[in-house]
């Protein structure tokens, strides 16, 4: 095949590359382990994986032409999953930069039995963030953190894009692990140089993240996972490898300790998530909810925790949502009506670029109020005010300028909040357990801390009756993971947990069917 060259700027970092002609710019950046936000995972449905592209390319297709504005198309800007490279061209890469969750409760905080000497890792491996801290073994103090878009997104948003490429691909597996890897290491090492350490100080590593996530991490195929009867290969119950067996910066004879999981997609982020936040220790039951793609929830009843995985997509972290973001600057954040005006909030405080996953549920809260949306949520006819205009065709709630939700994107957001809401209302009915006898709500997770309650009651998120008491948790995952590292008896917490617990498949719950179907609504 003919080759030609490919100019990559990032960051103010220059990548020169030679890649086979009529490849797509994204097939090619993915091949030169350059990440680029790419939800659908190449798919060509998502519309997001915007560069400024010169050069030797294809001209627009149709499908660009409806995603990409006049002022974008004029100054350059392409979909990477569409455009091909025809000769050599120059790709130019705008990283928003990401606001990301390091920081959370945790009840083991200060839990230093068998820390040791030296310095240790914990690693929070989310589908769309990672999270790195450095920590000293002896004190147990977390001395450094870092954070970083999961290289992995240009494989797609959710696991499941992510293993459809391991199946469609020899290399692919291989491939995901290296640049995750590649990425922590960059991470330990530039914090190691801010400390005047060298790796050899690192002695200990903890591991968590969703179950496809810490297969992927050690190099095990997690295609099973996606596959009926849908069984792990692993759950890591004896998690203990060798960190150089992964490649992972730290001294040649450091451990590296993966968390344990509960579930095929009830993974160790959860249980290091339990362990930090403590939600089993309150009087009463308590509910805690990872709000996210797989939207992980754990009830505590009767003195026994019972988890489940509501496959709410990813909608609330804007990947299927037509102006949806992720939470970086630019992103509407916040959504109210006031006295019929709408008051948003950017990330940031610049100009709205996009919306995200606290502003969608705002928003469609704010559409609920102003009686744009029926109890359906469908346009209603009847609406006569100004905060509906025109996209394309159809109608759209306009929230600023270039930003809007559309009656698609609130279809989106109705499956995911139904799927959430029906599966803490599953649990209930599995503990036999009212809602009116739960204490606590703890919400876990970048996204899950700022989420504005009211909103999320006004959707649906949450179920009608349940406590006011709502704890905002912060990242417990990585808070776990810390404290894993340094304590003995949060290691013991986090095998209980991930053993003792019970595990409520959705997939085989007719209470689940009948409540997801019944949620769906407004």
């Amino acid at each position: 095949m003919e080759k030609v060259k490919l100019t990559v700027f990032r960051g103010g970092e220059k990548t020169v590359c030679d890649v086979e002609k009529n490849t797509t710019v994204l097939a090619a950046l993915s091949g030169a382990n350059v990440g680029v936000y790419a939800p659908c995972g190449g798919a060509g449905t998502c519309g997001k994986c915007k560069v400024k592209a010169s050069g030797a390319l294809s001209e627009p297709e149709e499908y660009e032409r409806r995603r990409l504005t006049e002022d974008e198309l004029h100054g350059g800007v392409r979909l990477a999953c569409r455009v091909k490279i025809l000769g050599d061209a120059t790709v130019r890469i705008d990283d928003a930069e990401m606001t990301i969750e390091t920081g959370g409760l945790s009840k083991f905080a200060t839990d230093k039995s068998d820390g040791g000497e030296g310095l240790g890792v914990a690693v929070d491996i989310g589908t769309t963030t990672v999270a790195v801290y450095v920590c000293d073994l002896e004190s147990g103090s977390i001395l450094k953190t870092a954070s970083f878009k999961n290289p992995q997104a240009v494989y797609g948003a959710d696991v499941i894009s992510r293993i459809d490429k391991i199946v469609s691909s020899s290399s692919a597996l291989d491939t995901q692990r290296k640049i995750l890897v590649d990425a922590i290491n960059s991470a330990i090492s530039g914090i190691c140089d801010k400390l005047y350490k060298s790796i050899t100080y690192v002695k200990k590593c903890v591991l968590c993240g969703n179950t496809v996530m810490e297969h992927i991490f050690c190099g095990i195929d997690p295609t099973p996972i996606a596959r009926v009867p849908f069984t792990a290969p692993t759950l890591f119950e004896n998690g203990v490898f060798d960190a150089a067996s992964f490649g992972i910066n730290a001294a040649p004879d450091a451990k590296c300790l993966v968390a344990p999981c509960v579930a095929s997609y009830l993974g160790g982020d959860i249980v290091c998530g339990v362990v930090a936040s403590g939600f089993d220790a309150s009087d009463g039951a308590s509910v805690f909810i990872d709000v996210g793609t797989n939207g992980e929830i754990g009830l505590y009843s009767n003195g026994k925790i019972y988890f489940c995985s509501a496959a709410a997509g990813p909608a609330f972290e804007g990947a299927n949502i037509v102006c949806g973001s992720a939470g970086v600057e630019g992103a509407v954040s916040s959504v109210k009506l006031d006295g019929g005006e709408l008051k948003i909030e950017t990330i940031g405080g610049g100009k709205p670029k996009g919306i995200c996953g606290s502003g969608i549920i705002d928003a469609i809260a704010a559409m609920l109020d102003a009686g744009v949306i029926d109890e359906a949520g469908s346009f209603d006819d009847g609406y006569q005010g100004d905060l509906v205009g025109e996209e394309n065709g159809r109608d759209a709630f306009m929230i600023a300028d270039g930003v809007f939700i559309t009656e698609d994107d609130v279809r989106q957001v109705q499956l995911a909040k139904a799927a959430i809401c029906a599966g803490i209302l599953t649990l209930l009915h599995e503990a036999k357990t009212d809602v009116s006898d739960v204490k606590s709500v703890v919400l876990a997770g970048g996204f899950g801390s700022h989420i504005d309650v009211s909103s999320a009651r006004k959707i649906g998120l949450l179920p009608r009756g349940i406590t006011e008491n709502v704890i905002f948790a912060g990242n417990t995952a990585g808070m776990g993971a810390v404290a894993l590292l340094v304590g003995k008896e949060a290691r013991k917490r986090a095998s209980a947990v991930a053993s003792e617990s019970e595990y409520v498949e959705l997939s085989a719950s007719g209470f689940f069917m009948e409540a997801y179907i019944e949620e769906m609504g407004f």
